[in-house]
């Protein structure tokens, strides 16, 4: 994939934080045993099912507490791909000072280290994961207490469309990070100079 098509796929990244709102909205507030009044069948659960119920929602919602941290994923693979172009021109133009700028911030600053960044794509990937589990987790709980009319009402809400639009986002960010990294392998190793030292 080349650079163009790379910075047209992150700037059409939908936001994390859309994702996780209409996630809340549409699952865990309708959820929320003593608020609800969409599934008033919530009402009727056991005691004891509504303190584990709450619970788990309340895990889930520290769970997408740290998804929202995240959100700065976009804006630095934005920023690598504007510095992968300005690396690209370096190493046309016969620039080597700049081109060892631009390589020695992408792999040394506070901010932008690719390597840092990775292990936060990785920490998004393995925490959407975890809110997939509760998502399950939650359901087959429901489902033990619900009757079969409930359950179906329930699971026809639209939660799921925006629990698998997180997923997608977050394999989309491996996927763009991967190219990401490919390109700028490809680049340092041919720029003169521009080499990490």
């Amino acid at each position: 994939m080349d650079l163009r098509a790379l910075r047209k796929d992150i700037q059409n990244l939908p936001r994390i934080s859309d994702h996780i709102e209409q996630f809340q909205e549409n699952w865990i507030k309708p959820l929320r045993t003593n608020t609800n009044r969409r599934l008033p069948f919530l009402h009727r659960l056991p005691p004891a099912a509504k303190k584990e119920l709450n619970q788990k929602v309340m895990e889930c919602y520290g769970s997408l507490a740290v998804l929202r941290r995240e959100e700065n994923i976009q804006e630095k693979l934005r920023i690598y791909a504007h510095y992968l172009v300005d690396l690209k021109l370096a190493s046309l133009r016969g620039d080597p000072e700049k081109a060892a700028m631009l390589t020695n911030r992408l792999l040394k600053d506070e901010f932008l280290s690719m390597s840092q960044t990775l292990t936060e794509i990785q920490e998004l990937d393995k925490t959407v994961h975890l809110v997939e589990e509760q998502y399950e987790e939650i359901n087959k709980l429901l489902e033990k207490h619900l009757s079969l009319e409930e359950t179906i009402f329930f699971m026809d809400l639209p939660h799921k469309i925006y629990l698998y639009a997180l997923l997608k986002t977050a394999r989309e960010h491996q996927r763009i990070a991967r190219d990401l990294g490919r390109h700028f392998v490809e680049m340092a190793k041919s720029t003169p100079n521009g080499r990490r030292r």
